[in-house]
């Protein structure tokens, strides 16, 4: 599965005019009939960098009625995910050297070219494992400047699992919810109450259609995800030729 991890950061320039500079007055004379002082060159201003949009949460998604509970579980956090979304081992991947890294990926179905054209409607998370620290630690939102780009995460404490975000989103959305989960250091998938299974090696997580016994299906080949997704229209057949 490969797919773009960021999303345009839209930024905002402010265009702003400056009047001429005064015309340098006569030299051949001035009060004192003395030749005038050459004007001083204006002063260099830098210029403002432009502003940065503001980060807003992921679109909120489509309901799914009779679609379970299914949940990424393990390194100390739980992420109950919302059809339709996909997630896959990606090792090396967001500045960590862990197999274990994963890439979540999720559509935003109200959007009306979902899963038609291309990644529109697509977006991606990445997610570092690391221990879950001592204590009581709860997930917090993370804002990291990196040569000036923004970004942000959510992180479990100060140290635990790192949840990486799509340029200009602060907030899961409709994706899911996340909160601090059980310390395991492997990943599972829960579907309802039922014990967790661990996610096979080389194969991709699928949202699936409970209908048919189960809410997640393994498959080593990428393919549309069980979900909401809009309704197709039928293209009008072309007129018969004369």
């Amino acid at each position: 599965m490969r797919s773009v991890w960021s999303l345009p950061l839209l930024a905002v320039w402010a265009c702003s005019g400056a009047s001429a500079p005064p015309e340098a007055p006569d030299p051949a004379l001035d009060a004192a009939g003395a030749p005038a002082a050459a004007p001083s060159a204006p002063s260099e201003v830098a210029p403002e960098p432009p502003p940065v949009a503001e980060a807003v949460a992921l679109p909120p998604g489509a309901p799914t009625p009779g679609y379970p509970t299914v949940a990424l579980v393990g390194y100390g956090v739980r992420l109950e995910l919302h059809p339709p979304f996909q997630a896959a081992r990606m090792a090396g991947m967001f500045g960590s050297d862990s197999a274990d890294v994963l890439v979540v990926s999720w559509w935003d179905v109200g959007h009306e070219d979902a899963g038609r054209h291309g990644r529109v409607g697509l977006y991606n998370i990445g997610i570092a494992p690391a221990p879950l620290p001592e204590g009581s630690p709860e997930v917090r939102r993370v804002m990291e400047t990196d040569e000036g780009e923004v970004s942000y995460l959510l992180q479990v404490g100060e140290t635990g699992t790192k949840v990486h975000l799509p340029a200009g989103i602060h907030a899961l959305g409709g994706m899911g919810t996340l909160t601090v989960g059980p310390a395991d250091p492997t990943w599972g998938v829960q579907v309802g109450d039922a014990p967790p299974v661990p996610i096979p090696e080389q194969e991709l997580l699928h949202s699936w259609d409970p209908a048919t016994g189960s809410a997640i299906e393994f498959d080593r080949m990428p393919k549309q995800p069980y979900g909401p997704w809009p309704v197709r229209t039928p293209s009008p057949a072309a007129p018969p030729a004369p």
